[in-house]
């Protein structure tokens, strides 16, 4: 009798630490990719050809540094294009695919544009980010069109603290403030499974006590 409630107890108590383990675990695991605190920075970069090797032709292109907004769990990057009339077309990952980046500003008259992208929350930027450009050039005796894919590779140790973003996004809090949210009701969720997970465990032991005491 006395074994059959030893085994319950200590599966009991490896069940309990799994779930704590999870809880205490998850928001270092979530921001295990994001080692930069909450805030505004500039980030110096360079665009590289596609073996991600050797800078590519494109990289004059863009001006340097790039602006790295931190909120939670979220990293956004800013950064202008001086040739937005040959840079026609940028995509960059996200959930497995990848998206056109967002354009925030530009200026026809001055051939600029500034635009912004989001950073997948796994992704680490110690490595490059793929990109899919498409650059035309229309200004040679034969019009150049072509797609490539490029990386942006980013210098964490260059990473300094700025005033503000090259571009003001209300968005771009709001969408912080979502992913702080779902964080928070997963934690509640885990939370509330272990409670749970408890008592039916405990409701078990009692039926089971129940019983022995009949039986005897």
């Amino acid at each position: 009798m006395w074994k059959k409630k030893y085994s319950l107890s200590i599966h009991f108590l490896r069940i309990l630490s799994i779930f704590f383990l999870i809880l205490c675990c998850y928001p270092s695991l979530s921001s295990a990719q994001n080692k930069v605190e909450d805030g505004i920075y500039d980030i110096e970069y360079e665009v590289l050809t596609a073996e991600a090797t050797d800078v590519s032709i494109a990289n004059d292109y863009f001006d340097k540094p790039a602006t790295l907004i931190v909120d939670g769990e979220k990293r956004w990057i800013q950064l202008p294009i001086n040739h937005a009339g040959w840079v026609v077309g940028l995509k960059t990952p996200l959930n497995g695919d990848f998206v056109e980046v967002e354009t925030l500003e530009e200026d026809e008259e001055a051939d600029k544009r500034i635009i912004q992208f989001l950073v997948e929350e796994e992704h680490d930027l110690e490595e490059p980010i793929e990109i899919n450009m498409h650059i035309i050039v229309d200004v040679l005796e034969e019009d150049y069109d072509h797609h490539y894919t490029t990386f942006f590779d980013f210098d964490e140790e260059s990473i300094s603290e700025r005033d503000e973003p090259l571009v003001e996004v209300a968005d771009a809090e709001e969408k912080g403030d979502e992913s702080q949210n779902r964080n928070i009701y997963l934690l509640i969720s885990i939370f509330v499974g272990c409670i749970i997970v408890i008592l039916v465990i405990l409701l078990i032991n009692r039926k089971r006590n129940k019983k022995d005491k009949s039986e005897r």
